[in-house]
């Protein structure tokens, strides 16, 4: 009985060294390739370059375009600023909403040509003492907005 007994704590001491060699063999092996990954990292982070740009998605189709900056394409920077305000002109002169109606109005006038500006304020604006039926003020109100979409100028 003695010797089953010593032989059972032998078996089981044996089963444990050879699990804490298993045990091992995994540590050592899970560190190595760990080691090998962090490495890896290390090695190609030099040849990562972060490019940003903008993206804008079209409401209506769900398009995506890729806005270019000025540095990588071959436009002046006062040919980028002079296409950003004529679009907002185009913008404010075309588009309509009853709440932003003043703003859009005075920035309108505020950019254009006397000219051009006497034309647009009798667009708004009704003549004295007859109504004006062709007045955006009148065709629309407070019922309708209408605003714009430019894709190119």
């Amino acid at each position: 009985m003695m010797q089953m007994s010593a032989d059972f704590e032998k078996s089981k001491v044996e089963s444990a060294l050879s699990q804490a060699k298993s045990w091992k063999k995994g540590f050592f092996g899970s560190l190595a390739v760990s080691a090998l990954a962090v490495g890896a990292v290390m090695g190609l982070t030099p040849l990562k370059e972060a490019v940003s740009f903008v993206q804008r998605v079209n409401d209506t189709t769900g398009a995506v375009d890729i806005i270019t900056t000025v540095k990588n394409k071959e436009m002046h920077y006062d040919e980028v600023i002079n296409k950003y305000w004529l679009s907002q002109y185009v913008r404010y002169r075309e588009s309509y909403d009853w709440d932003l109606i003043q703003a859009t109005y005075d920035a309108t006038t505020l950019m254009s040509s006397p000219a051009v500006k006497s034309e647009f304020t009798a667009f708004y604006n009704q003549p004295t003492g007859k109504r004006n039926l062709t007045s955006i003020l009148i065709l629309f109100r407070h019922t309708e907005n209408r605003h714009w979409q430019i894709f190119s100028v």
